[in-house]
């Protein structure tokens, strides 16, 4: 279970250090709905084994995963599209960033929901703070 925790939090850090130091070439990438198609199938890989253990930490890893994996796997073309046009790719890395925190942080064995809440909050507010002082 921890190395499971660990493996996704490590892979949501290079994605999101990817986004953020290596914008052009994560989207060389990730403008081709293949690529997309294909990170997709890895998301939903990697949130079966939420499927196996039980816990609120667990069923809200196992959305977040599954959602993104679902939408990536099977729309693509509306992926890349929302992507380009929401926001810039390093605002993707930083809210991943945020995201790889939260996995670490918050260990299953420890997990409860008020504290979730309020790191999560947290770290869309780092997010957001980042965007705003990057832009000026």
């Amino acid at each position: 279970m921890s190395i499971y925790v660990g493996a996704v939090g490590y892979f949501l850090l290079l994605s999101a250090l990817s986004h953020i130091f290596l914008p052009g070439q994560t989207k060389y990438w990730l403008t081709k709905p293949a690529a997309v198609r294909l990170v997709g199938a890895f998301l939903i890989l990697l949130s079966l084994p939420c499927l196996v253990w039980r816990g609120l930490y667990f069923w809200i890893l196992f959305a977040g995963l599954a959602i993104s994996g679902l939408w990536r796997s099977f729309f693509p073309q509306h992926s890349i599209n929302a992507q380009e046009r929401t926001y810039a790719r390093w605002v993707h890395g930083c809210l991943m960033l945020a995201a790889a925190i939260a996995v670490w942080t918050l260990r299953p064995e420890q997990f409860l929901f008020p504290v979730f809440v309020m790191l999560l909050f947290r770290c869309i507010s780092f997010a957001f703070i980042s965007v705003h002082l990057w832009c000026l």
